[in-house]
């Protein structure tokens, strides 16, 4: 437990891992990737934990990226893992509902809701969401350890959701705080 006044220890909750690895990916996840995944702290042979540290999260989503899609560049392979993990969510009881109310909220008030839904997965993401038009938004989310593509694709697939349709994600810039992109969708 952390001391009064300390930050709380930044943790990754068991939905958000069952919505990846055992949902999303679920066959992909070979005895080789559950191997590494133990290594780096997630056990995905024993019953899940309420949450893990971050630094757990971050050293296991390149691992599963790298063996989910070997063929693939590896900034495409997040992507496709950041849309892997939105396809497993919607999987889990918290997830089923969660995209539901994108469904009826539409793009634009989902990406709104976007800090307090990504925080169902872990506690420490914080998001600022800036409209330049009624279907352009800069997004700034406060992740600069993993790379760009896997929130790319959570992006991408939050809007698919969400009802956009023909939804452009692109980096804008990623500092040693964040990363901002740049999302847009045919209204």
């Amino acid at each position: 437990m952390a001391a009064a006044g300390a930050p709380a220890e930044e943790v990754i909750f068991s939905d958000a891992v069952e919505g990846l690895f055992l949902k999303g990916l679920g066959e992909r996840v070979t005895p080789e990737l559950r191997e590494e995944l133990k290594a780096v702290g997630l056990d995905l042979t024993r019953p899940l934990l309420p949450a893990y540290p971050r630094t757990v999260w971050n050293a296991a989503i390149p691992l599963a990226a790298a063996h989910a899609w070997p063929q693939l560049d590896i900034a495409e392979a997040h992507v496709l893992l950041g849309r892997t993990i939105i396809d497993g969510f919607k999987l889990t009881l918290l997830g089923k509902a969660l995209a539901g109310m994108a469904k009826v909220l539409g793009p634009m008030r989902t990406l709104g809701r976007m800090r307090s839904n990504l925080r169902t997965g872990g506690n420490y993401n914080e998001v600022t969401l800036t409209p330049e038009g009624p279907t352009l938004v800069r997004f700034w989310i406060n992740e600069p350890y993993l790379h760009p593509g896997y929130v790319k694709g959570l992006l991408q697939g939050s809007l698919e959701i969400s009802g956009a349709r023909n939804s452009t994600v692109d980096v804008v810039s990623v500092d040693d705080r964040g990363t901002l992109y740049r999302v847009a969708w045919d209204a």
